[in-house]
């Protein structure tokens, strides 16, 4: 069964909201990254290229994550209505496809029509590629999943407006929250952008000390090339081995660009984590 997902994000009223979102993000944000194996050479990529991976939502670790069903609650007249326009949306007018109208409303009815509408629309949110990012790059618990136990990196992103007005795709800035409920999303009423913006901005309160922000997409998924300022800072952790401090010296010196090196130190007699210059 189609649905209307596969629109793009952006329709009528969406870019002055997305200009209010874009001056909301933080004038900094990092991206833990371990270096072990081959991950190495995408920190290359990033910092020398400024290339960024944008993944399917489908690879994340949270089995949760991005998997927010909708509800099939809504009147006969609001299905009605929702049927008729996705006909229109396909060129046919409902009075020449009224066999087709019926049987779109009354499979949208069954469990199991419902069941292949959410899936569909699943399939549409595993082609949003989407890159996260966090609000801080002293978290001890941050380091510990996403830096290979203290031994990789952060990388910091400028994402000053500026900075932000100058990539060369659109993309959607999402601040995640954090809840222990599902947010409540209607299948008919729902409008695309706040649609994906719920499903792949909310998350379990347990993940709220991630404090993160995603940047999403519209149907791509894989490199990115972000403007060459936007990446201004790199953060070695506790434990970064001095071949790849070695390493991360000669990817900033082959950018070359400004691109500040610090490393983040133990505060003594604390779980606090400052930083210094190398």
């Amino acid at each position: 069964m189609a649905t209307k997902n596969s629109r793009r994000f952006d329709h009528e009223g969406e870019d002055e909201r997305l200009d209010q979102w874009a001056r909301s993000i933080p004038e900094r944000l990092f991206k833990y990254m371990a270096l072990d194996g081959e991950r190495l050479g995408w920190a290359k990529r990033l910092i020398v290229e400024s290339m960024l991976f944008f993944p399917s939502p489908s690879s994340f670790n949270d089995p949760f994550d991005c998997r927010i069903a909708p509800s099939f609650d809504a009147s006969a007249m609001v299905i009605d209505a929702y049927w008729r326009e996705y006909l229109r949306e396909q060129g046919k007018k409902a009075r020449d496809h009224r066999a087709d109208l019926k049987k779109l409303i009354l499979r949208s009815k069954t469990p199991r029509g419902q069941e292949v509408l959410t899936q569909s629309i699943f399939k549409t949110i595993d082609r949003a590629g989407t890159a996260c990012f966090a609000k801080s790059t002293t978290s001890i618990l941050m380091w510990s999943y996403y830096a290979a136990g203290h031994r990789g990196i952060t990388v910091r992103f400028n994402t000053s407006p500026e900075q932000i007005a100058s990539v060369q795709r659109t993309f959607l800035p999402i601040e995640v929250t954090y809840a222990n409920e599902f947010p409540r999303i209607n299948f008919y009423k729902r409008k695309e952008t706040e649609f994906v913006r719920s499903v792949l901005g909310t998350k379990a309160k347990a993940w709220q000390h991630e404090e993160e922000w995603r940047f999403v997409l519209v149907n791509e998924i894989g490199y990115l090339r972000m403007p060459m300022g936007m990446i201004d800072g790199v953060v070695l952790g506790l434990r970064t081995s001095p071949e790849d401090e070695q390493s991360i010296r000669e990817f900033i010196a082959e950018s070359g660009r400004r691109i500040e090196l610090l490393r983040v130190v133990h505060k003594p007699n604390s779980f606090i984590l400052e930083l210094q210059p190398p």
